[in-house]
């Protein structure tokens, strides 16, 4: 789940940059990014589009626009917020705003902060920040958060609720659509399939019409619960997007999916059988039963993963490799940063750098007009040359071939980041899988099944290990 909220700034845009880029707030600035812009150069860059402005949006004085998006705590990692980040400030303003975000990890509830400029860089036109831009930053961040399986919450379209049915909601009570919102939310977790769920609805005492998925006895789904006089339509303006016929087909069919993924899961993780039940002590013979199982999941354990010692052998092999592989992620994505402005302002350098040269070599009496007419490509220009001498490179040797080497590197960097991350993952859930096959082999060894798994080897029976021990 994220939510959103939004405020102009009016003053002190390079303030406020300072303040979400503060190295101790995003693990110094490994978490900070631009567009169209640079990190230290924001704020001059975004007086360069503003004064290109004609026409107004909402307020002239707006100088840009601080959005922050927070997530609940523990609900992602810092690169996932990030990465939300991002694709919420691109989805947003269309690559025509230039923008900083910096995510701050300092704090229990990891959040983005996006500073914008007022002003866009295509069209010259002025961000029109009103209510209906607001709403549609909110449902961009709920797109992202469902496209990143993260929560959200959810609102019925269309139409707010009665005065009355919101005062009710604040009571223990509840209001009467309200309790038909959330049967329907626990039926659909409980039903299998669609039929099922119309079924289950009616033993609870719900009358429904319009139940058809062709739509034959009615445009709308209807539901009346016991003791109400009419029935309550399943449709946006009603009782909300999430209680249409469609999106209850839809939503017992995730459920479905997530039951059968989660099945799977189990089923393919080795368990032991614990037999200090008492079910197990009174049944002789149930209790040998679970025992030879037990051996068999033991056995299988070991024939596919190795004894207690090459599993922590591999263990610490995997962690090594999670090590390894963040380690060189991080690296190479400190590169990126370290490379980002020349990257940036090489391409704004060379792009504008014939521009800046016939404005040069002109005749005297000429520069004012031709200054006019390329004033914006002539500020970009300088201002890209001063950001490459401050990372610094040499102008003099600075060409296309140059640049070119530049971003072949970041592009080789990119892939490495990619393909670590990629590793690091599989290293994780190998290691969450051994561990819980240890686990599972551990209550094996720790109880008295260990000799008679000695004796079915026909081996002398040993004293009782200690729990824990090698499974040889």
């Amino acid at each position: 789940m994220a939510i959103t909220t939004i405020h102009p700034i009016t003053t002190t845009v390079d303030a406020s940059i300072a303040y979400i880029t503060a190295a101790h707030k995003t693990e110094e600035l490994l978490y900070v990014d631009s567009f169209e812009c640079g990190i230290e150069t924001a704020a001059f860059d975004f007086e360069c589009a503003l004064k290109m402005t004609t026409r107004g949006g909402s307020d002239k004085g707006h100088l840009a626009y601080h959005l922050i998006q927070s997530f609940a705590p523990g609900e992602v990692t810092p690169e996932l917020s990030h990465q939300i980040g991002i694709e919420l400030a691109d989805k947003l303003l269309g690559g025509k705003y230039s923008y900083v975000i910096a995510t701050h990890v300092d704090k229990d509830h990891i959040h983005n902060h996006i500073i914008f400029c007022a002003a866009d860089n295509i069209d010259h036109m002025k961000y029109d920040d009103c209510k209906r831009t607001y709403y549609h930053i909110r449902q961009l961040n709920d797109e992202l958060c469902e496209q990143h399986h993260l929560s959200v919450i959810k609102e019925p379209k269309g139409r707010g609720r009665k005065y009355n049915e919101w005062m009710a909601d604040q009571t223990s009570e509840g209001s009467w659509k309200s309790q038909i919102r959330r049967t329907i939310n626990t039926t659909i977790k409980r039903s299998h399939s669609y039929e099922e769920f119309i079924e289950n609805m009616r033993g609870l005492g719900y009358e429904i019409k319009g139940e058809m998925l062709d739509g034959s006895n009615g445009k709308y789904i209807q539901f009346k619960p016991q003791g109400k006089d009419r029935f309550v339509r399943g449709y946006e303006k009603s009782l909300g997007a999430e209680y249409t016929r469609e999106r209850i087909v839809e939503r017992i069919n995730e459920h479905a999916e997530h039951r059968r993924e989660m099945y799977r899961k189990l089923t393919n993780r080795p368990k032991m059988i614990d037999t200090s039940q008492e079910r197990f002590q009174e049944s002789p013979g149930l209790k040998h039963w679970a025992d030879k199982q037990n051996l068999q999941t033991a056995a299988k354990i070991v024939s596919d993963s190795g004894n207690r010692a090459q599993m922590t052998a591999k263990i610490a092999e995997l962690e090594q490799t999670i090590k390894t592989n963040y380690k060189a992620q991080l690296e190479a994505e400190h590169r990126r940063k370290d490379r980002k402005d020349v990257i940036f302002y090489g391409e704004q350098y060379l792009k504008y750098k014939h521009t800046y040269e016939y404005y040069m070599n002109c005749p005297a009496k000429d520069k004012e007009r031709i200054f006019k007419i390329n004033e914006s490509k002539i500020i970009a220009y300088q201002g890209a040359a001063d950001r490459l001498k401050a990372a610094g490179i040499d102008l003099k040797k600075f060409d296309e071939k140059t640049y070119k080497a530049y971003a072949d590197q970041d592009k080789a960097d990119q892939l490495e980041i990619s393909q670590c991350e990629t590793a690091r993952k599989q290293a994780q859930t190998e290691k969450s899988e051994l561990e819980s096959k240890m686990k599972e082999l551990d209550k094996f060894m720790g109880g008295s099944l260990y000799r008679e798994a000695q004796r079915e080897q026909g081996q002398d029976q040993p004293s009782k290990p200690k729990r824990g021990g090698d499974a040889r």
